[in-house]
């Protein structure tokens, strides 16, 4: 977690703010209400950065907004990627403790927030996602 965590006032956590890709298409830029996120690679994740202030303790109707920049395909060229940016607000489900920020992109520009004191592997992450993992290269469709 972050150290920045000392000399916070009561009612505030910090956490680091590390995104994962479920989708074929890169993740550009993403922010966290304001705070940049990285580039994520299709099907990737895991880095992070710093840092995301957040209430200590949950409340209803608690949001963020997070913006992202995505490829979309090729422009008419055929060569050149092309970009769209995507903003929405995200809820944040309920959380407990002072966790990391982790935001998964999924397909059809669904966006899930989630403040965890558990890694993406842990069975006990909110939805148990796991890590990213590109279709065409799982094990499971080998003979």
């Amino acid at each position: 977690g972050c150290k920045q965590n000392e000399g916070l006032p009561p009612d505030k956590s910090v956490g680091e703010i590390i995104g994962f890709n479920y989708t074929e298409e890169g993740i550009q830029n993403f922010f966290v209400d304001e705070a940049w996120g990285a580039n994520i690679s299709p099907f990737g994740g895991g880095g992070s950065v710093c840092c995301l202030l957040y209430p200590r303790t949950w409340h209803p109707g608690l949001t963020v907004n997070i913006k992202w920049k995505r490829s979309d395909g090729y422009e008419a060229d055929g060569k050149t990627t092309k970009m769209v940016w995507r903003e929405k607000v995200i809820p944040i489900p309920q959380y407990q403790g002072n966790g990391e920020v982790y935001v998964l992109f999924f397909k059809d520009d669904r966006v899930e927030v989630h403040i965890s004191t558990k890694g993406i592997a842990n069975p006990d992450f909110p939805g148990n996602p796991g890590y990213p993992v590109n279709p065409a290269h799982s094990r499971s469709k080998l003979p």
